[in-house]
């Protein structure tokens, strides 16, 4: 089908009445279809309303039909299609009287009309071949190729309409999680932040105070004191989200900083208490 009189299986001289007739016989055979069980059928169908509606609107006004037979590229004549052409296609007899003698046409109705300029496509033309305009889309479920303007899929059978504002609606709810998730995410960091640093801090210096306090015992501690420090503010504070495992390195730090400063007191205190026996001793010896 190349044009409406293709459609229509008239002559470009069929007069008004010749048309409607025409008209009305194709649109009572599609909307008996629209009901069919086969989906396909029924696409054709819902596809042939809407031509025959685009063919009233266009044949049966006059100055509309003039500028369409002025866009007809073969046999124009003064703007009308000339009366002596006969139609392009052919493969089928017009049935309707008072048009000129029989003519075989093929009235192929799988085609996809362009809204915005009127022109014929074939099936499956993503863009209007004459003005670019888009004819098909993908379904939004099964990626079938569907004509722009349908409201079912033929094949997997959705409302493309209605799931493409479920579609619509889940990626705005996912949207929304992932930035309440961002959100709570940085919440967390900006609270674990000082939990982590004091914990990491307390960390090495309980290691530096380790290292150097084995070859020089005392040149550790201050080490283990600022490692002690660190560790009693992770273990002070509020537990967090996600502190675990810098609470658990603060304790680790707190035991292993604690345990030679405990060992180094109890050798201070020896010491100490080994010096304050001489003394006395001596005291004694001195008085005897």
């Amino acid at each position: 089908m190349s044009n409406f009189y293709d459609f229509l299986q008239v002559y470009p001289s069929a007069t008004d009445v010749e048309i409607e007739n025409a008209i009305d016989a194709m649109y009572n055979e599609s909307r008996r279809k629209v009901t069919h069980h086969d989906p396909q059928v029924v696409h054709r169908a819902n596809q042939n309303l809407l031509l025959i509606e685009q063919a009233r609107t266009t044949l049966l006004d006059p100055v509309k039909r003039v500028n369409y037979d002025a866009s007809l590229s073969p046999g124009k004549v003064g703007g009308l299609a000339d009366e002596t052409a006969k139609p392009a296609s052919t493969s089928m007899t017009f049935p309707h009287k008072g048009s000129q003698p029989s003519q075989q046409l093929n009235p192929n109705t799988d085609m996809w009309l362009c809204s915005k300029c009127h022109s014929i496509n074939p099936v499956g033309t993503r863009f209007c071949e004459k003005c670019g305009n888009q004819l098909g889309k993908d379904c939004p479920k099964c990626r079938n190729l569907l004509e722009a303007s349908t409201h079912f899929c033929s094949s997997c059978g959705v409302n493309v309409g209605e799931y493409e504002r479920e579609l619509e609606i889940h990626t705005a709810e996912a949207e929304a999680q992932r930035i309440a998730e961002r959100k709570r995410l940085n919440q967390i960091e900006a609270t674990l932040g000082p939990v982590r640093k004091n914990a990491e801090t307390a960390s090495t210096m309980m290691k530096t105070g380790c290292i150097v306090g084995f070859f020089l015992s005392i040149v550790g501690i201050p080490f283990w004191i600022i490692s002690i420090i660190n560790a009693q503010k992770v273990l002070s504070a509020g537990q967090v989200y996600g502190d675990t495992e810098y609470r658990e390195k603060a304790k680790r730090a707190r035991l292993f900083s604690g345990i030679p400063l405990i060992l180094l007191g109890i050798i201070l205190l020896l010491y100490i208490g080994l010096f304050v026996l001489t003394g006395f001793v001596s005291i004694l010896e001195a008085g005897g």
